[in-house]
């Protein structure tokens, strides 16, 4: 017959077995994500690293510039184009009426609704 202390023993035995083999097969699952991770890490700079080449090279002034002569029809400022504020003719408004008359509809609606009828700006 099996002493009670030997039984105990051999039960303690398993159950350490038993959560050594459980612990090493959590560790490996671990050691994989992390491997999976690292990867992912790795494939991630890569890619910044080819995004920053691209942005790079987009940004290029000599591109630029070229770009910009090809599509845009733009020449140096003149001196007579600089002028002050004070310089510049009044913005003409219109009146409440006269938006009321030929303005867009929903200017007109939104007139409506602030109460603006017979007012001037």
């Amino acid at each position: 017959m099996i002493k009670p202390g030997t039984l105990l023993w051999f039960l303690l035995i398993a159950a350490a077995t038993f959560g050594v083999y459980h612990l090493k097969y959590r560790v490996q699952a671990q050691e994989e994500e992390l491997t999976r991770v690292d990867r992912q890490i790795s494939d991630d700079r890569d890619a910044i690293q080819i995004l920053r080449a691209e942005w790079a090279h987009l940004n290029d002034p000599g591109r630029l510039t070229a770009l910009a002569e090809r599509h845009l029809a733009l020449t140096p400022v003149a001196g007579l184009q600089i002028v002050s504020f004070k310089a510049l003719p009044d913005r003409p408004t219109a009146t409440v009426a006269e938006e009321k008359a030929e303005g867009d509809p929903a200017t007109v609606a939104l007139l409506n609704a602030i109460g603006g009828v017979g007012a001037t700006p």
